[in-house]
């Protein structure tokens, strides 16, 4: 069974396309990584080692609730919701 992705055909197995190391003469072609796509992929790899939630922030905003020490700072909610339309409105 073949799939053809983007309208490209399929490469036959064997062929110097698919890498194969039986003698065929392969193309080799070099590629490079745009300054903004190592960053992205630098940045993928650090996020990707951080845990997905931060445990000891969620016990401490437990225990100021639970006690009734938990403050919302409406001031500061909003100065970073209007920072990231900013932020939104900059990137498209």
């Amino acid at each position: 069974m073949t799939i053809e992705i983007n309208n490209l055909p399929p490469v036959p197995p064997g062929s110097a396309e698919t890498g194969n190391s039986s003698g065929v003469k392969r193309n080799e072609q070099q590629t490079s990584l745009t300054p903004t796509a190592q960053t992205l992929r630098d940045l993928e790899a650090r996020v990707a080692d951080l845990p997905e939630v931060d445990q000891d922030r969620v016990r401490a905003i437990k225990d100021a609730i639970a006690n009734g020490t938990f403050r919302i700072d409406d001031d500061r909610i909003a100065a970073r919701l209007i920072g990231m339309e900013r932020a939104l409105k900059d990137i498209g």
